[in-house]
C-alpha cells in the first residue's frame, strides 16, 4: 500500500507540471498577440522598427516663430511614412536653428504634435568686475548681443572668448561667468561676470639647444622680457601667445643673420605656474652649423649686361660668415644699379648651392628679363592712424613705374622697420614664387598692382 501510494503522488506531480507549462504557454501567445495593439500608445522613443503615417502636423508653443518655419526643419510629411529616425533627426534639426530651448514630438490621433519652448530674447548684454578692459571693446569680442536670441552654445563660447582676451592682455588668471536674469514676456538680460585677477607675467624665458649663444645674449633678443622692476612700464612681460609666435621670427632672422642657415625653432612652449602666477617660456631650438660664402658670382642671361662689372655692387664675399640680410641688400643694388643702366625690368634672383662638409654655401645671382610690367596703381588700406602720405614717404615706387617684386620687398621691409605702423605686407596680382636661397624668404614675384597694408601700433 505504501508502494502504490507513492506511484499516485508522483503521477497527481506529473500532471500538475504539465497543466502549469500549458498555462505558460497560452499566456505567452496572448501576450505576443497584444504587442501591436499596443505599439500606438507607446513614445516615439520606443516605437517599433516599422514605419508609421500621420496625416497633419501640429505645431504648439510658438509664440514670435511661425508655425510653417518650424515644419520646414522636420523630415516628416503629411500622408508620408516615418520612423524613429526621421523624429530624432527632425529633433536635432529644429535644436541646430538656436532658436529652441525645449522641443517634444507626440503623437495625437492621425495628427503629429510639436510642442516647442523658444529661446528668450535678449533685452540687454552687461559685464560686472571689469576694470582693466572696457565693456564696449568685449561686447565686440562676444557673439551675444542684444534683442538677439539667447544660447547656451553661444554663452559658452563668450565666456571662452572672454577668457582668451584676458589672457592676451596678460591676466590668464582671469575667471568669468555668465548670469541670466529673466525680466517676463520672454525676455532677458544677460550678464558676465568678470574676475580679472591678477596681471600674468613671466618668471623666466628658457632656451634648450642652444650651444653658439648664453640664454642671456638670446632673451635681448625676443621682445618678450621676464619680470622686473621696469615691468610696470614696458609692460613686456605679460604673456602674450602672439608675441611668443612672432618671437620665434626674430630668433630665425638672427640666426641667420650670424651664419646659421639652417636655424629652427622647434617648439615654443609656455606653462603656468597657478601659485604663483607666472608663466616659464622655453624656446626648444635647432641650431645647425654656421656656414660661410663660397664662390660668388653674377650670371646674367641678357647679352647687353658684363657680369663681371656688377661683382663689385655685391656685399657678400667669399669667406665671410653668410647673412641672409646681406644677401637681400645684394639682390636690392643689383636690380637699382641695372635700372640706373636702362634694364628697369631685369630681375635678379639669388640661387644658393650649400656644401655641407665645408660648411659653405655658393651664391650666383641670375639675371633674366621680366615681363614689361607697370604699376597702375597702389592702394594703402588698414592705416586707422598714420596718413597715407607718412606711409607712402617709405615707398622708393610710384604709379606708372616699372614693377620688380624686389623693390616692393624693400617697401614691406621699411613699413615693417617704421615706428608709427606696427606691420606692413606688399601684394600684386599675377604673383609668382622664385628659387630662394637657405634662410631667406621667396624672393620673386610679378603682376599689375601693388597693395601695401599696414595697420597702426
Amino acid at each position: 500500500m505504501f508502494g502504490q501510494s507513492k506511484k499516485r503522488e508522483g503521477r497527481a506531480s506529473l500532471m500538475n507540471f504539465f497543466k502549469n507549462l500549458v498555462r505558460a504557454i497560452g499566456l505567452a501567445f496572448v501576450l505576443a498577440a497584444s504587442v501591436p495593439l499596443l505599439g500606438p500608445s507607446l513614445p516615439f522613443s520606443a516605437a517599433p522598427a516599422y514605419a508609421d503615417v500621420v496625416s497633419s502636423i501640429v505645431v504648439q508653443g510658438n509664440q514670435r516663430i511661425d508655425s510653417e518655419t518650424v515644419r520646414t526643419y522636420l523630415l516628416i510629411q503629411p500622408g508620408k511614412n516615418f520612423g524613429p529616425v526621421e523624429i530624432d533627426q527632425s529633433v536635432k534639426a529644429l535644436f541646430a536653428t538656436g532658436l529652441f530651448a525645449d522641443v517634444k514630438v507626440g503623437r495625437n490621433a492621425n495628427s503629429l504634435v510639436v510642442t516647442v519652448v523658444e529661446n528668450p530674447i535678449i533685452s540687454t548684454v552687461n559685464f560686472q568686475g571689469n576694470k582693466k578692459i572696457k565693456s564696449d571693446m568685449l561686447r565686440n569680442i562676444v557673439e551675444t548681443k542684444s534683442r538677439g536670441m539667447l544660447s547656451d552654445v553661444k554663452l559658452q563660447g563668450d565666456v571662452e572668448r572672454i577668457k582668451a582676451y584676458y589672457q592676451q592682455s596678460g591676466r590668464a588668471g582671469a575667471g568669468v561667468t555668465s548670469e541670466i536674469r529673466k525680466l517676463g514676456e520672454n525676455r532677458v538680460d544677460v550678464v558676465f561676470v568678470i574676475d580679472e585677477g591678477i596681471r600674468t607675467g613671466i618668471s623666466a624665458i628658457n632656451f634648450v639647444g642652444n650651444t653658439a649663444y648664453s640664454a642671456r645674449r638670446l632673451r635681448s633678443v625676443v621682445q618678450t622680457k621676464e619680470t622686473n622692476w621696469l615691468s610696470w612700464l614696458t609692460k613686456r612681460d605679460i604673456y602674450d601667445q602672439v608675441r611668443v609666435e612672432s618671437d620665434q621670427e626674430t630668433l630665425r632672422r638672427f640666426y641667420v643673420k650670424n651664419g646659421y642657415a639652417d636655424f629652427r625653432v622647434i617648439s615654443a612652449d609656455a606653462e603656468y605656474d597657478a601659485q604663483r602666477g607666472r608663466y616659464t617660456v622655453v624656446f626648444n631650438i635647432d641650431e645647425g652649423p654656421r656656414y660661410r660664402y663660397g664662390n660668388v658670382r653674377v650670371d646674367s642671361s641678357i647679352s647687353e649686361i658684363k657680369s663681371d662689372r656688377l661683382i663689385g655692387v655685391v656685399k657678400t664675399k667669399t669667406g665671410q660668415v653668410f647673412d641672409a640680410t646681406e644677401l637681400e641688400r645684394s639682390q636690392e643694388d643689383l636690380t637699382i644699379e641695372l635700372s640706373r643702366q636702362g634694364y628697369a625690368f631685369a630681375q635678379v634672383r639669388p640661387r644658393g648651392e650649400r656644401n655641407a662638409g665645408a660648411h659653405t654655401i655658393d651664391i650666383t645671382y641670375l639675371i633674366d628679363e621680366g615681363p614689361r610690367v607697370y604699376i597702375e596703381r597702389i592702394n594703402i588700406s588698414g592705416n586707422s592712424k598714420t596718413r597715407d602720405f607718412v606711409i607712402r614717404r617709405e615707398f622708393e615706387i610710384s604709379e606708372g613705374d616699372a614693377y620688380n617684386r624686389v623693390l616692393i620687398d624693400k617697401v614691406q621691409r621699411r613699413l615693417r622697420n617704421h615706428g608709427a605702423t606696427g606691420s606692413g605686407t606688399c601684394c600684386a596680382s599675377g604673383a609668382t614664387t622664385d628659387e630662394t636661397v637657405p634662410g631667406t624668404r621667396s624672393a620673386g614675384s610679378s603682376g599689375s598692382c601693388t597693395t601695401p597694408s599696414t595697420s597702426a601700433s
